[in-house]
């Protein structure tokens, strides 16, 4: 998009360090990950999906929780889609999930520390070229948005 650039942070920052490197440059921050927010992959092996979604609810680590279509499963099974604050750790979460019968772990997804960041339209890469040259910045680019022609 023009005027914005993706950021991608090492592990070692947090949202109030990536907000106060924005400011020292006088951009604006478009968007800051950087809450530790993690997702799980539950396969349902038996029971009622309702009954999970709502056990799942009540744990206040639970952000959201719903059903979703999940490419690497098996199309045969249903599967829930969770996130979890970054408050907890990923231990209490896989806890929380073999604790359900009826229910089992298939994969973790860390989100990134990251920010997308306004710049003046026209210097995307000039900004990119600052960015990478700091050691707590894993990554910098333009941020594409990827579209199928039909």
């Amino acid at each position: 998009m023009p005027g914005e650039v993706s950021v991608e942070f090492q592990d070692s920052v947090n949202a109030v360090f990536i907000r106060s490197f924005i400011n020292e440059f006088k951009l604006t921050p478009i968007n800051i990950t950087a809450d530790s927010l993690f997702h799980f992959w539950i396969q349902v092996d038996s029971g009622q999906v309702n009954n999970y979604l709502t056990r799942l609810q009540q744990d206040t680590a639970v952000v959201s929780v719903d059903q979703r279509y999940y490419y690497l499963g098996d199309p045969q099974k249903v599967y829930l889609y969770a996130y979890f604050r970054g408050t907890v750790n990923v231990n209490y979460a896989l806890a929380l999930i073999h604790s359900i019968k009826g229910i089992s772990w298939k994969a973790t997804i860390i989100s990134p520390r990251s920010a997308l960041i306004g710049v003046p339209i026209g210097q995307e890469q000039q900004w990119i070229t600052v960015f990478q040259k700091y050691t707590f910045v894993k990554n910098a680019d333009l941020l594409y948005i990827l579209t199928e022609a039909l």
